[in-house]
């Protein structure tokens, strides 16, 4: 059975059968320019667009190298680190795939789709909240019906059911919002209702299995398994991480993080990073040195044996004013 196949049984949403392997195209034309006006090299295209039909044809592990490859080449490119996250997500690699959209999004903030998948992957990791947050945000970009599944997903069905009943009531809904509809009921713990709504698109000999399957998927063990059974992917147990390298202005941001101080009262903080800092020490570290051309220091005076003046070298001064020229600098 095939991805979407997997999927279409589990949940007739037909935006989601996408969500891992669905991206824009990355390019118009081969050296000319991408999907958000940059220019890029014919290279990175071409890797880029290989690695999309990779992924298509579902072979995600030769996918993800193009498309590092394609970021790499053009890390200014959102549609490109959209694809790397797109290939990320169908790995099951959530981690790597949020890093990859949440730099997608700040190149370009209107991608309704990459806000939708990242709010998936945080729900996927467990953040919950965070994800709730940014659909709160992004109300209004993304389609009703995915971002009440979203929500709905995201561990708040009552307002996904206030999303999705208005959207399903409103002339022209497709069996897909009223599908969503229904597992949303589902979430909620109104399994009658579910089923009532899941009898209009589905056929009666499936609807009991139907509601077997969203029983399973509304109490998984673990915070992946329910966005990785509807999308149809199995999540890795240990991922890597997305590459350092492909990290979005990392020189910019390591300068930034080194030139400000932590600041001494960090209680309401809250940070996603993986790296806990150390709390603050009492009293302001010692400034590390500068790496600087080592420098003599200047000779001692020669011992008093005569009344006679005892000439002074230049050369003792200059070092030392060369010396204190460099106190607590940072650039070197």
């Amino acid at each position: 059975m095939t991805k979407s196949n997997r999927l279409g049984t589990a949940l007739t949403a037909v935006s989601l059968i996408a969500v891992a392997t669905g991206c824009a195209a990355p390019g118009n034309k081969i050296g000319s320019a991408s999907m958000f006006g940059g220019r890029v090299n014919g290279g990175e295209l071409g890797l880029a667009t290989k690695a999309q039909m990779a992924l298509a044809s579902n072979d995600v592990a030769g996918a993800i190298p193009l498309a590092e490859r394609a970021v790499e080449g053009s890390p200014d490119d959102a549609g490109y680190r959209a694809l790397l996250g797109n290939c990320y997500l169908a790995a099951g690699r959530f981690a790597s795939a949020e890093a990859a959209y949440r730099d997608a999004l700040s190149i370009y903030g209107n991608q309704p789709q990459v806000v939708l998948k990242l709010a998936l992957v945080q729900i996927a990791q467990g953040k919950s909240n965070e994800a709730q947050l940014l659909l709160a945000e992004a109300r209004g970009l993304i389609d009703p019906s995915d971002a009440g599944l979203a929500l709905a997903l995201a561990g708040d069905p009552q307002s996904a059911l206030a999303v999705l009943e208005p959207a399903a009531r409103a002339v022209g809904a497709d069996a897909r919002t009223r599908q969503n509809l229904a597992l949303a009921y589902a979430f909620a713990g109104d399994w009658a209702q579910a089923k009532i709504v899941a009898s209009q698109d589905v056929p009666a000999d499936q609807l009991d299995s139907r509601i077997q399957q969203w029983m399973v998927i509304a109490k998984p063990a673990r915070a992946s398994d329910q966005v990785a059974a509807l999308i149809g992917i199995q999540p890795v147990a240990n991922d890597p991480g997305q590459p350092v390298r492909l990290a979005l202005h990392k020189d910019e941001a390591i300068k930034q993080a080194a030139a400000e101080p932590i600041p001494e009262n960090t209680a309401g903080l809250t940070s996603t990073a993986t790296v806990e800092l150390p709390a603050a020490a009492p009293q302001a570290p010692a400034p590390e040195p500068v790496a600087v051309a080592e420098i003599a220091p200047p000779p001692p005076p020669p011992p008093y044996v005569a009344p006679e003046p005892v000439k002074r070298t230049a050369a003792g001064d200059k070092a030392g004013r060369a010396s204190a020229s460099f106190t607590g600098s940072g650039a070197t």
